[in-house]
């Protein structure tokens, strides 16, 4: 979706990265989504057992919130709206999928669960206590984790993050275990922005692991936005363990300004690519140029106590928001995409014309805030993780290291 556009156009991701490597102009469009309001997120639903609900929601101003039917648009070329739901005087900042429902996050703090196999809407969050910016779901879990400000001085817990059980519309702070002493005032006053389970296993989708935080701990990324003294703005990226049923979280890693901002977003949203196939994490925020890789891969983390590792690629093979066509000024990130649909063959940058060239690369797409998007192709020496089938849509329902950076050995954006 392009910034002032009142539809979504739906790409072939292979053929966008065929046009980028041939200097096309952008391949036809397989299909439009209209919702006839401007486009503000895209959440695909995750699920890849073929069990789930194949949709694609649109939250779009006006608090208006979409669910289009995915094999219709990509296989068929047209738009099947499943459902609609539209909230009053809220904007949608954040929505996460629980497999076969929609946590949304609003610009009041509020948040609300959308099922839209079931024309339902709810909210399950007030803001009495607690002001949200973010939210972590895990699978179906009725836990969610919210990410928000940090409390005033007269408040009576001070964290920022808190698990909130949608079932019964409960909310209570989780306390971070394990925070070093030269961080606790830091991570104390800072925003949590953004929230992430890092959950999956080899060959599937993050979602569709068959485990949740209900009966099995997972770790999560946490990002935290400080505003300093002098107009310095601090980002501090942290990996928990959530214990079984979230009830408690240990610090486990911890990396700062990985991520860079001039001055602090009014809107910020973090956008991930989790692939556990690889143990890596890509995380990048809008308003920033930057996006950080993280490994608990074995390869990266051999004797070290955290168990993760910021990485940092050679010169010249960082994965960065492009330069805005004047080339004047850097570009900042609206969103990224893991491809693994590419077969072609592309030579290695930097590399001597007779090197061997990549052959069928995964691939990273990231959308910039001029309207380009920036195409990446990963040299690598692990296996590719494995292109996941589309969700069909007759399914029905049912003690802390900091992390140090390191050359990557095995992965390398181009």
């Amino acid at each position: 979706a392009a910034a002032g556009a009142d539809s979504v156009a739906i790409y072939k991701g292979s053929a966008l990265v065929e046009s980028a490597l041939n200097g096309d102009k952008a391949p036809p469009v397989l299909c439009r989504l209209g919702s006839g309001a401007a486009p503000l997120l895209l959440a695909a639903s995750e699920d890849a057992s073929g069990e789930g609900p194949g949709l694609l929601c649109v939250a779009s101003a006006g608090g208006r919130l979409s669910f289009y039917g995915l094999e219709e648009a990509v296989d068929q070329g047209k738009e099947r709206e499943v459902y609609r739901a539209e909230i009053e005087g809220e904007e949608a900042v954040e929505v996460k999928w629980r497999i076969w429902d929609v946590v949304v996050v609003c610009d009041s703090g509020r948040v609300f669960l959308i099922e839209p196999l079931k024309n339902s809407l709810a909210c399950v969050h007030e803001i009495v206590d607690f002001v949200a910016f973010t939210v972590a779901t895990d699978g179906a879990s009725d836990i969610v984790l919210l990410g928000g400000a940090p409390a005033s001085e007269s408040a009576e817990t001070s964290s920022t993050v808190w698990r909130l059980d949608i079932g019964v519309s409960e909310a209570s702070p989780m306390f971070i275990e394990g925070v070093p002493e030269d961080y606790e005032e830091s991570i104390a006053q800072a925003y949590c922005r953004g929230l992430q389970a890092l959950r999956g296993v080899v060959g599937k989708s993050s979602s569709n692991s068959g485990a949740n935080w209900d009966t099995d701990g997972v770790d999560i990324v946490c990002f935290f936005i400080q505003d300093m003294e002098e107009e310095i703005t601090q980002t501090i990226q942290v990996v928990l363990t959530v214990a079984v049923g979230a009830q408690s979280a240990t610090l486990k890693a911890l990396s700062v300004n990985e991520i860079y901002f001039e001055e602090h977003p009014d809107r910020l949203l973090v956008h991930t690519a989790w692939l556990p196939d690889w143990s890596l994490l890509v995380l990048g925020a809008s308003g920033s140029s930057d996006l950080a890789l993280f490994s608990s891969h074995a390869d990266h983390t051999e004797g070290m106590e955290a168990g993760w590792v910021a990485l940092a690629p050679p010169e010249g093979k960082q994965l960065v928001c492009p330069q805005a066509d004047s080339q004047d000024q850097i570009t900042a990130l609206r969103g990224l995409a893991f491809i693994t649909t590419f077969t072609g063959e592309v030579n290695r940058k930097g590399a001597s014309a007779d090197a061997p060239k990549l052959k069928a690369p995964p691939v990273v797409l990231l959308a910039a805030s001029d309207g380009s998007v920036g195409v990446h192709f990963v040299d690598h020496g692990w296996a590719a993780p494995p292109h996941l089938p589309r969700p069909k849509a007759a399914a029905k329902a049912k003690s802390a290291s900091t992390m140090k950076a390191q050359p990557p050995e095995k992965a390398v954006f181009a």
